[in-house]
């Protein structure tokens, strides 16, 4: 009886007809799991950085927003009062002519 712990196959369960089957069955539910984590970290992976499956449309400015930037480069001084008044003109004109 001694002889059968110290030889080392009494250590080994899976040999003597019991739990034999689950080793089966506990490796494809491991194998499963260890599945369904590398398909969650590939969606994850897509989804945030990977492939773009739209292509979105890019934003259109209104002539408000550039007009705004005008008036805080000419607060700053950055243009002077012909070149301010040219480019909002230029772009009063030209949103005119798309709405048109």
């Amino acid at each position: 009886m001694m002889n059968r712990y110290f030889s080392g196959r009494g250590l080994d369960r899976f040999n003597d007809g019991f739990g034999g089957g689950h080793m089966l069955f506990g490796g494809m539910f491991m194998g499963l799991i260890l599945l369904a984590l590398v398909a969650v970290l590939i969606y994850f992976l897509v989804r945030n950085h990977g492939i773009k499956t739209h292509t979105a449309k890019p934003e259109v400015k209104s002539t408000d927003y550039y007009i705004n930037i005008l008036k805080e480069n000419y607060a700053k001084g950055q243009l002077t009062d012909e070149e301010f008044e040219k480019k909002v003109k230029t772009l009063r004109d030209s949103d005119q002519g798309i709405s048109n």
